[in-house]
């Protein structure tokens, strides 16, 4: 197992140092999190990878799950399993641990590689290329990915048994991120054109566009009562499209959780929306000055 960090924190390496389970080297500048997962795959000696963010519990055996799952040699990768209750509880922390559970793609296989909590073959993840190191901050680099491992036939299995709790950011941090999150995958979409089945799907899109649209235009109910017409087709649009996650916050949370679910899905739907309006503004000027804004 290796451990690689740019911090400035200590803390692991005198843990690994104690116990000696592990090998932790330190960079010597924090260039994220892609470049310290490349560096450590290049410096791992066994076949498997297993990725963990450093803001996670691991519930489960993740080693020994994984060495159980690749003990069939027709799986490439595997990506594991949010908790829905997150590791720090708070009202809109345990909405966002919801919101991640559930964007995971639980079908048997995807071409969605998620390295958060994910194992690949060594051989795999260096035919794709490994992460892409220039990609400003962490943000789209594994919807990158994914399209560069799709691509070559490559598709991971969802495995559940791989499951971690995580320590989220709070409101105002995690809805930056969105943002910013948005404004560079709309930019990536351009360039190629493509959804995914995890980072945002058509579905996703459509339902934070209905969702924006109903904060933007409710302010003006009081002004013109006709666009209650509108805003109740918006209504039942944003709720079809988005109704099973609402109906997973129902079973997993409780329904008295649903209402302020709605509120908080809302304000994340203006927020991506806002993000990908800001993409267009990117739109008229060269590539070079786009490719500025996700690349270094």
């Amino acid at each position: 197992m290796l451990f690689r960090s740019g911090s400035r924190d200590t803390r692991l390496g005198a843990v690994c140092h104690k116990f000696r389970f592990a090998r932790y080297l330190r960079l010597p500048e924090n260039r994220g999190a892609p470049t310290a997962r490349n560096e450590g795959a290049r410096l791992a000696q066994g076949k498997l990878l297993l990725f963990l963010d450093s803001d996670m519990i691991v519930k489960t055996d993740v080693t020994a799950v994984t060495d159980r799952l690749f003990s069939d040699h027709s799986i490439a990768a595997a990506v594991g399993a949010f908790d829905p209750v997150p590791a720090n509880p708070s009202y809109f922390r345990n909405f966002w641990g919801l919101v991640k559970a559930f964007s995971l793609p639980r079908v048997p296989f995807s071409t969605t590689f998620y390295p958060a909590v994910g194992a690949i073959r060594k051989a795999v993840f260096n035919e794709v290329g490994g992460l892409n190191e220039n990609i400003k901050g962490a943000s789209v680099e594994d919807f990158e990915f994914s399209i560069r491992f799709g691509a070559q036939g490559w598709q991971a299995r969802y495995a559940p048994e791989l499951l971690v709790a995580v320590h989220y950011k709070g409101l105002v941090t995690s809805l930056r991120q969105s943002f910013d999150r948005s404004t560079k995958w709309s930019l990536l979409f351009r360039e190629r054109r493509q959804f995914d089945n995890h980072t945002t799907t058509r579905w996703q899109a459509l339902g934070a566009i209905c969702g924006a649209a109903i904060v933007a235009l409710a302010p003006f109910l009081l002004l013109d009562r006709r666009l209650a017409i509108l805003l109740g087709g918006l209504g039942v649009g944003y709720l079809a499209v988005n109704g099973a996650f609402f109906r997973y916050v129902s079973r997993v949370a409780g329904p008295a959780f649903v209402p302020p679910a709605v509120v908080f899905h809302l304000l994340l739907s203006v927020t991506v929306t806002l993000g990908a309006f800001r993409a267009l503004l990117y739109a008229p000027l060269n590539e070079s000055r786009r490719r500025a804004m996700i690349y270094r």
